[in-house]
């Protein structure tokens, strides 16, 4: 079996904690590089926007994200 560095790795994926919620975006980015996703400027601006303004409720920003994309599609930004 692999070693596991550090003690509470499991818990990365589910903590509120600012250095972990980091971790795993990097993880996304990292995934998706792999895969062949490339990243949107315009989508990635308005998350950090929404980051700063602390809209921080995952329904809420799901929404909000969604609403922005179709917006994007139709020629809205």
């Amino acid at each position: 079996m692999g070693k596991i560095i550090g003690k509470d790795v499991g818990n990365r994926f589910t903590s509120s904690k600012p250095g972990d919620i980091l971790w795993r975006t990097e993880q996304v980015k990292v995934d998706n590089f792999i895969e062949g996703v490339v990243p949107d400027k315009d989508i990635e601006s308005f998350v950090a926007r929404l980051d700063k303004l602390g809209i921080n409720e995952v329904e809420e920003r799901i929404k909000m994200i969604g609403r922005f994309i179709k917006e994007k599609e139709k020629g809205g930004h």
